[in-house]
């Protein structure tokens, strides 16, 4: 009579171990993958973190991009300009009309050349985040990257309803000549 062969312990344990190794993947993958709630613009604009810095508080625009009529929110930030200063701001805005608190404080980064300016919009329960990611690109030239991401379930009417795409390529162009303007100004161009 032919001996009966049963399956040992590792070859029981292999499918679970697949499964669990799978799910790792998938989830590996997922969080990999970007929102589409998110995504990322860039320029190069030939001016210095600082000057760039400063067109980004000159250009009201870019922190009206959300506003709400009839709804108020804050909008905090704060920006490192030449590794030394670290500049916070906080705005308010009601039916249109822009409040702005600055303050600043002496703060050294890690030295990496990365520059960040972060806003968080506050509306309808819902929490929106601009970052401005400024990188040394040159002497003369900064890489400004601008990521927007949501986590709020209004995001996507809010967004297209009032600015879509093309209207935000507009805008950075326009921003790039702002900055650019800016630094002429300050004969901060070669």
């Amino acid at each position: 009579m032919p001996k009966i062969r049963t399956p040992s312990r590792r070859m029981k344990l292999l499918p679970a171990t697949a499964l669990v190794v799978g799910a790792g993947v998938g989830l590996a993958y997922a969080a990999g993958r970007p929102s589409r709630r998110q995504f990322v613009k860039s320029v190069t604009v030939a001016a210095p973190i600082s000057v760039v810095c400063q067109a980004l508080r000159d250009l009201d625009t870019y922190f009206k991009l959300c506003e709400l009529p009839g709804e108020q929110y804050a909008v905090e930030g704060c920006t490192t300009v030449d590794k030394t200063t670290t500049f916070q701001v906080v705005h308010r805005l009601r039916f249109g009309k822009v409040i702005r608190t600055w303050a600043s404080r002496a703060e050294s980064d890690a030295g990496d050349g990365v520059v960040e300016f972060c806003d968080t919009f506050q509306a309808w329960s819902s929490d929106f985040k601009i970052v401005f990611r400024l990188k040394r690109a040159g002497e003369q030239r900064t890489q400004v990257d601008v990521v927007w991401a949501a986590t709020g379930p209004q995001w996507q009417t809010l967004f297209f309803s009032r600015m879509g795409p093309k209207q935000f390529d507009i805008r950075l162009a326009g921003l790039k000549r702002h900055c650019e303007s800016v630094a002429t100004n300050h004969g901060n161009l070669p």
